[in-house]
């Protein structure tokens, strides 16, 4: 059984984990060093989401619904391991696979479409 432990925010796991990523953080299950997989409360700010929302980019209207579909969760796609979050710059970053462009224009068809 995963242990659940309260954070107050992603930057305190800094030194604790080797990748966050947006699925980490949707489901609330995160890979702690030392103490394996365990369940936390809910690190995912309308701030920190409004920040994955500019990064896949779209229209006003399209980041709206994404930003609903992200902060509703319970959701699981291929993409939400590739939108993961960097200490060093305090922000999320897309790893595309072959082409970047193309990957953000399906991943916020998607996202809108879950809307």
């Amino acid at each position: 059984m995963k242990t659940k432990r309260n954070f107050k925010s992603i930057d305190s796991l800094k030194d604790r984990v080797q990748q966050l990523n947006l699925y980490n953080l949707i489901a609330q299950s995160i890979y702690l060093n030392g103490a394996g997989w365990i369940k936390t409360n809910n690190l995912l700010t309308d701030e920190l989401i409004d920040q994955v929302c500019d990064l896949l980019g779209g229209h006003k209207r399209t980041k709206e619904k994404m930003f609903h579909v992200i902060r509703r969760g319970g959701f699981s796609k291929w993409y939400l391991e590739r939108i993961i979050y960097s200490f060093t710059r305090k922000r999320f970053e897309y790893c595309a696979g072959q082409d970047y462009p193309a990957e953000l224009a399906e991943i916020r068809r998607d996202l809108a479409d879950k809307y």
